[in-house]
């Protein structure tokens, strides 16, 4: 009985150790993304012209990665008016401005503030940053948070923090999921249980992610509507080129991404507070990256509205060939160390922009 017992030991072993360094391997490595669910209760229905939903105030997830505060932000409490000194940025955006790809200290606006606030940079007044991101939105969206939620926090300074998914249709949480005659049965409840609050521990794994990605034969064409398609299931399957091509060709986004900085820089323009809006790559072969002139189209359209831009391309291509640790968490978002790059480069900009205003040599 002894001998059998050992004998299943070992191979208990032979098979949990290989898996477990493979699960290392993949996390060290940064070929398997972060997985960081939309869980049930963390969004809901709301009543701003356009917004569609927002964060549930109050909300905490069951392992404590997102609580998200009364006002329905992703931080601690916030005062309204901005009675104090403290010089206030509102960050609005996506997921990316949310922070999803970080824990709660480890996000873009944790770092801003932290940067901003150091002995070093040229503020008199402490700087507050206040996190208005919510996973899925696109660029009409966030201009609807810009016009009907922002103003009353009296900011500042605004930083839009943009994916190039932006001119797509808003996505139902998160993105909109490929529909269901085109998923195979397995990937539908990959994603549905890992996006939903009741996934099983092993939906936890990067090494399970990679593989889901491999198990699946690319699609081949795709379909009229561009917005009926989870990007991140393009990026998976290896069809994003051609979904984010056509995102940033067809009529509909391309009004879409003009209409939304088109009101945005009326904004601007109204309050008199100036607007940033920082983009961030996909994070997919930055060496041989195949989306520069969907970068340029953004440029372009954000410098002739008087925007200010910062894009983060050139940054995070430096940045991926000396850095010894993974910068992203899955192909559109970053970890804490690219949102902290990110934080830094803007951090750097902004100090650039002041020294301009003020003629400071």
């Amino acid at each position: 009985m002894k001998m059998w017992a050992k004998r299943i030991a070992l191979l208990v072993m032979a098979v949990l150790v290989p898996l477990l360094l493979a699960e290392a391997l993949v996390r060290w490595s940064g070929w398997g993304p972060e997985i960081f669910a939309v869980e049930r209760g963390m969004l809901r229905l709301s009543p701003l012209p356009g917004v569609v939903y927002e964060l549930s105030p109050g909300f905490e997830s069951a392992d404590g990665s997102v609580q998200i505060n009364a006002q329905g932000m992703r931080q601690g409490p916030v005062e309204r008016a901005s009675e104090h000194s403290h010089l206030r940025i509102a960050v609005i955006g996506d997921s990316l401005a949310f922070g999803m790809g970080a824990d709660p200290a480890g996000h873009f606006s944790v770092h801003l503030e932290e940067f901003l606030n150091r002995p070093e940079f040229p503020l008199t007044d402490p700087v507050e940053v206040l996190n208005f991101g919510v996973p899925g939105y696109n660029i009409s969206q966030v201009a609807s948070v810009l016009e009907h939620r922002v103003l009353k926090y009296q900011p500042d300074m605004v930083v839009y923090v943009y994916c190039l998914n932006d001119p797509q249709p808003y996505s139902r949480e998160l993105a909109i999921m490929l529909r269901a005659s085109e998923e195979t049965a397995s990937t539908s409840r990959f994603i549905h249980h890992s996006r939903s609050g009741r996934r099983p521990l092993w939906m936890r794994s990067r090494l399970a992610w990679l593989v889901a990605g491999l198990w699946e034969d690319p699609a081949t064409e795709l379909p009229d509507d561009p917005g009926e398609w989870d990007d991140m299931m393009q990026l998976i399957q290896g069809t994003y080129q051609s979904y984010y091509r056509r995102l940033y060709r067809d009529p509909a986004p391309l009004d879409r991404l003009s209409s939304g900085l088109n009101r945005i820089a009326a904004w601007q323009r109204r309050q008199q507070i100036p607007v940033w809006i920082v983009v961030f790559p996909i994070f997919s072969d930055l060496e041989n990256y195949a989306f520069s002139s969907e970068h340029a189209i953004v440029a372009e359209k954000v410098e002739e509205r008087g925007l200010i831009l910062l894009d983060l391309l050139p940054i995070f291509q430096e940045a991926a060939q000396t850095s010894v640790m993974p910068l992203h968490a899955d192909p559109l978002h970053p970890n804490r160390h690219g949102y902290r790059l990110a934080a830094h480069a803007f951090t750097l900009a902004f100090q650039e922009y002041i020294a301009e205003a003020t003629h400071v040599p």
